[in-house]
């Protein structure tokens, strides 16, 4: 009574205080905008998914691009190498993006000239079996006078002297075969820098945004200066497609930005042409809004100091108007239809704050679910939850008092459940949602668990299209199928590579698991191997070896009448020693930052080290040989197969906490087991009736879902004990549940519409949230309304005794 004095002597200073917390928290929520990342929901703390998106996070990926370049029609005249390099040019004088391919020729001609120049530490044991194949005397004349040959032939395929000095038995070819490492797979080459298709017809190019990309200025950048790209590539004949994790994180932003201008307003004229209707009073239609806005905007606001919100929270805010107002409309109910009590918020406080902390309870048990979605969504809409109840119950009836009127309602839904109640319709119905829920629970375990991240996607049609056809036609490089090493130093890398990974790669290429192109050791060993190499180069060239490549040179140089001084030391030089060392710092600037980049990467815990593959059976199998060397298997089946298992997780953990919790709350705020059983009975009905319906509706169970069935769970709960304490304990002269009842059905009116709208929306996330919603609130709503008073009738209890609850 004296904080409800004080508040009302400084009435004034309340309403200052409360508009000042909004403006800033307005301005909070302005400065700090919501992130549209989907792994911002991911529990990336688990050890697999943090493996999975360390290793995406070394290789920059959700800040890469992949862009398919291709003809529009047979009639193109410009080299499609020509209009890439343009592209390319394009996007690096842009400054958002380095370019990963697109070696100009100048730095291939370095890394073919290293590569030959370090043939003695990449000779391996296959080299040493091919070159001993060819070291025989009529061999080696052969391939001798067939060089020579092309210097008396004037064609642009001629063999120069240089070349021959250098390379007179033709050996350079296999030291440059290495290159085909690098190839995604034996449908796509190497031409003037670029990878592209068997066909020469399409061209692959990777860029890499030098800014967080997922942010949505950036992201905004690019889109722009793609499509900016993509016309001059039209205008050349060509036609350009491309994905990137900011292409997605902008359509998802954009499109639940549209879902919410589109709903929030329904669901907001609903709310206030509902209150007209039942209370003939506009005013109370808006005036529900009060705590709701104002808690969600302080609630939103003080959360975002700590952690950025996903925006899913934002898509979330439809659904969120229609639970909060709960709390205003049980209050406006209230004075409206016992207008001669003087003090409503007495006997409102103990049921309000007992339905808020028994919601908030079950929402905050989700920061034990092992989610960061969970998490948030958890401790989020518990702190509104609180912040709402308390405006409402607390702050709200200091503006509103109780008043005689004229006015009769347009639906008088008290009187017309008091009639419900005299009849035998509402114990049928009862044993109806009761037989229903029994049996729907029987099929709870064939509840299927969806684990799949891009079923939550928000894409756009447009940006699907792009994804599918690159997806299609460089499937070994779009696809994200990776078989990954990673160590604290590069040399522990490439022993790995040499190793785990290629025994893996042997055996799942003969078995036809996967197909796959070279490792990049080939031409980057580790120095154990480069030291075993170059000992294997040493002992091939023994002095019986060198005495006939001699023997060769003059032989076939008296042949044709050429000198065969330009030739003189060539043999000795292959036995001279040479550095077993090849550092990282020696391959070629180019090569490191284009090729080699795209397969080697260090990162702040160490370096990785991956082998683009392309999927042939089962990826379960795949990932089981993987783990077995201890190898990382990069792939969204990977990513789905483990979000099963941490939903599955998660859902176990909440649902014995979940109960655990809330029950704890109403033993605190009922005191009494028969009221607490009525309650929790109430809530294992409303669950079955949501599970089971999810199975036979066929909506799996993922991470929006469960989010939803806590929030489904915590207003069964609500419901019931509104039923409860109002019903019962405060008597109100009503001596039914008539009245609680008509504020319930209102209160779930509210609710189903800013679910049901969600049903309308186009991004994946919000629908499954209206569905999963729509579908507990209707079964938490008719199991408080017919359930709960015939629970509380069977265990002696009825209206109007004064057995109050906590008394």
């Amino acid at each position: 009574m004296q904080s409800d004095n004080f508040l009302v002597r400084h009435l004034r200073a309340v309403s200052i205080f409360l508009v000042l917390g909004a403006i800033l928290s307005v301005f909070r929520l302005l400065s700090d905008p919501f992130t549209s990342s989907l792994t911002a929901i991911l529990p990336v703390e688990n050890k697999a998914l943090a493996d999975h998106y360390a290793f995406l996070d070394a290789f920059d990926a959700t800040d890469q691009l992949v862009i398919d370049l291709s003809a529009i029609n047979a009639d193109t005249h410009t080299e499609i190498s020509a209009v890439a390099a343009s592209i390319a040019d394009t996007l690096q004088n842009s400054g958002l993006f380095n370019m990963r391919t697109g070696m100009d020729l100048h730095d291939y001609k370095l890394l073919q000239d290293f590569l030959i120049t370090s043939w003695p530490v990449l000779f391996t044991p296959k080299d040493s079996v091919w070159l001993s194949n060819r070291l025989f005397r009529d061999t080696l004349a052969t391939r001798f006078s067939e060089s020579l040959k092309g210097l008396f032939v004037f064609s642009d395929k001629a063999m120069d002297a240089a070349s021959l000095q250098s390379d007179p038995f033709g050996f350079r070819w296999r030291i440059l075969q290495k290159l085909s490492a690098f190839r995604p797979d034996d449908e796509m080459y190497i031409q003037d820098g670029f990878i592209t298709n068997a066909s020469r017809s399409r061209i692959l190019l990777l860029a890499e945004s030098k800014q967080p990309s997922m942010e949505s200025p950036t992201a905004q950048r690019i889109t722009r200066t793609m499509q900016k790209a993509a016309d001059r590539a039209r205008a050349s004949g060509y036609k350009l497609h491309w994905i990137a994790a900011a292409r997605a994180s902008l359509d998802n932003e954009r499109m639940i930005k549209r879902d919410v201008h589109r709903t929030a307003p329904f669901v907001f004229a609903f709310i206030v042409a509902l209150c007209t209707l039942i209370y003939r009073k506009r005013r109370y239609g808006v005036l529900v809004f009060f705590p709701t806005v104002l808690g969600i905007l302080y609630s939103l606001a003080l959360f975002s100091l700590f952690h950025k919100p996903s925006i899913i929270m934002l898509g979330f805010s439809a659904a969120l108007l229609g639970i909060t107002v709960d709390y205003a409309i049980h209050f406006f109910h209230f004075i409206d239809s016992k207008p001669g009590i003087d003090s409503p918020q007495r006997i409102l406080r103990r049921p309000i704050w007992a339905s808020a902390l028994t919601t908030s309870g079950a929402f905050a048990a989700l920061a034990f679910g092992g989610m960061p979605g969970l998490s948030q969504l958890g401790l989020m809409t518990a702190l509104g939850l609180m912040v709402v109840a308390f405006l409402s119950v607390e702050i709200l009836p200091l503006f509103f008092r109780p008043h005689h009127t004229s006015r009769k309602p347009l639906v008088n839904l008290e009187s017309v459940f008091r009639r419900l109640y005299k009849t035998q319709v509402s114990l049928f119905v009862a044993a109806v949602v009761g037989i229903l829920s029994i049996l729907l629970w029987t099929r709870v375990p064939s509840i299927t668990f969806d684990g799949d991240p891009d079923s939550l996607n928000g894409m756009s049609t447009e940006a699907r299209k792009d994804e599918q056809i690159i997806s299609q036609q460089w499937e070994a490089v779009a696809s994200g199928t990776y078989l990954a090493v990673h160590d604290s130093t590069l040399q522990g890398v490439l022993e790995a590579m040499e190793f785990r990974l290629a025994p893996l790669l042997d055996t799942l290429v003969s078995g036809k698991h996967v197909s796959a192109g070279g490792m990049f050791t080939a031409v980057f060993p580790s120095r154990q191997v480069q030291e075993e190499n170059l000992q294997r180069w040493q002992l091939i060239w023994d002095s019986e070896k060198l005495q006939i490549l001699n023997a060769v040179i003059d032989s076939v140089c008296r042949h044709f009448r050429v000198s065969a001084a330009p030739f003189a030391g060539y043999a000795d030089s292959l036995s001279s020693p040479v550095d077993p060392k090849i550092t990282y710092d020696d391959l070629p600037n180019g090569f490191r930052e284009t090729l080699l980049g795209t397969v080697l990467r260090e990162s702040g815990n160490g370096w990785y080290g991956s082998v683009p593959v392309i999927q042939r059976s089962s990826w379960d199998r795949i990932d089981r040989s993987a783990r077995k060397h201890d190898v990382l298997a990069v792939n969204e089946s990977t990513l789905g197969l483990r979000l099963v298992q941490i939903i599955r997780d998660g859902f176990r953990t909440t649902s014995v906490l979940i109960p655990l919790v809330v029950a704890l709350v109403l033993a605190i705020m009922l005191r009494k087991a028969a009221y607490i059983a009525a309650a929790l009975i109430s809530v294992a009905l409303s669950t079955g009736l949501t599970l089971g319906g999810m199975t036979v509706l066929g909506i799996p169970l993922n991470l929006v879902s469960l989010m939803v069935l806590a929030f489904v769970f915590g207003l069964g709960i609500d419901y019931a004990v509104v039923i409860i304490h109002l019903g019962i304990a405060e008597n109100a002269g009503t001596k039914s549940f008539a009245a609680p009842a008509a504020s319930i059905t209102i209160a779930a009116l509210t609710t189903l519409a800013g679910l049901g709208v969600l049903l309308f929306a186009q991004h994946p996330v919000l629908r499954t949230l209206g569905a999963t919603g729509f579908l507990g609130i209707t079964a938490s709503y008719l199991v408080a309304i017919f359930v709960t008073p015939s629970v509380l009738n069977y265990v002696g209890i009825s209206p109007g005794k004064k057995n109050s609850p906590g008394s």
